[in-house]
């Protein structure tokens, strides 16, 4: 048996409840399947993340037909071929939970602290909101991360629970079981 080819596909357009069927129907046809997917809703634009896999004749076909489907609509798709990521081997998976006041560039020291410490970020997700009693804009981030095996876990919690002081964020991190 071949080994299956995998693509990686972003979708962005306008907000419509057939598009994901569309999507999913299109690929279903060319012989791919769905690896993994994430969709959200940004303003009022939809978002897809996809990874595709299948045979390069599926792989080609869902090429075209994504081509053409996003040819004459509003819709902006982008495709690329990639391979798994089996890089994430002696690490170990942890979630990071942060709350704090939206604060300039904080998102940046945030991801700074991490690329620092030689910690990948495998998925990050946040929201930005108001607080219901104070209208106070927040954000809430989560984090996704991998730590090298080799890395003394009480001792970069320590340096994090530091970092979160000094910039005021309500942090918890724990492992992912």
């Amino acid at each position: 048996m071949t080994k299956p080819l995998h693509l990686a596909v972003t979708v962005l357009g306008d907000h419509s409840a057939s598009l994901p069927e569309r999507l999913a129907q299109t690929i279903s046809d060319c012989g791919c399947r769905i690896h993994d997917c994430r969709m959200t809703m940004l303003g009022q634009q939809l978002a897809l993340l996809m990874l595709l896999s299948g045979n390069w004749d599926g792989i080609a076909k869902v090429e075209d037909a994504l081509g053409n489907l996003a040819s004459g609509t509003d819709l902006t798709i982008q495709v690329k071929r990639t391979e798994l990521n089996h890089s994430t081997g002696g690490s170990l998976p942890y979630a990071v939970d942060v709350i704090c006041a939206d604060q300039a560039g904080i998102h940046s020291k945030l991801l700074r602290f991490f690329s620092t410490n030689n910690i990948h970020i495998h998925d990050l997700h946040l929201t930005a909101y108001e607080a219901s009693q104070t209208a106070t804009p927040m954000i809430n981030i989560h984090l996704s991360i991998h730590i090298p095996v080799d890395t003394a876990i009480a001792a970069l919690r320590n340096d994090f629970m530091d970092f979160c002081e000094q910039w005021n964020l309500d942090a918890i991190v724990e492992p992912i079981k």
